[in-house]
């Protein structure tokens, strides 16, 4: 049966906003050490390292369970994660709400499920188009 709505992530637009975000923050630590008394070298140095080392992080947890691709059917959504596609499928049964949340220039789609722990998809890995649609689909997927 073919799906009412497929989005595919796009592995660049995660690196791209992980390596973004990464010069950002160094480039401000960088403007802190001009005045001496804010940031000495050093905790520049080890400040940097540990943004590295966390949004390196950030993109091997992405590449290990990140989520693929996203699927609307009639009944169930399935979002398949990692580098195998493996699909976790939520009936609409289980999803008690769902919602879009806004905050520091992304939005993530928010799922409430009837047991168990909330379900959040980023729009990170996505076209910002293409998450829109996902968000329209959605939410005429929980009113059906």
């Amino acid at each position: 049966m073919k799906p009412l709505f497929r989005m595919d992530a796009r592995p660049l637009l995660i690196v791209a906003a992980d390596v973004g975000a990464f010069l950002l923050a160094v480039l401000l630590l960088a403007l802190l050490t001009l005045v001496r008394s804010l940031l000495s070298p050093l905790a520049f140095g080890v400040l940097a390292a540990a943004l590295a080392a966390g949004f390196g992080l950030d993109l091997l947890l992405w590449m290990r369970r990140g989520i693929r691709s996203i699927e609307i059917d009639p009944d169930q959504l399935t979002l398949y994660r990692g580098p195998s596609m493996v699909p976790q499928r939520v009936p609409r049964a289980a999803v008690s709400s769902s919602r879009a949340v806004r905050g520091l220039g992304r939005r993530v789609a928010l799922l409430r499920m009837v047991h168990g722990r909330p379900i959040r998809i980023p729009e990170d890995a996505f076209a910002h188009a293409e998450f829109s649609r996902f968000l329209t689909h959605l939410s005429g997927w929980r009113r059906e």
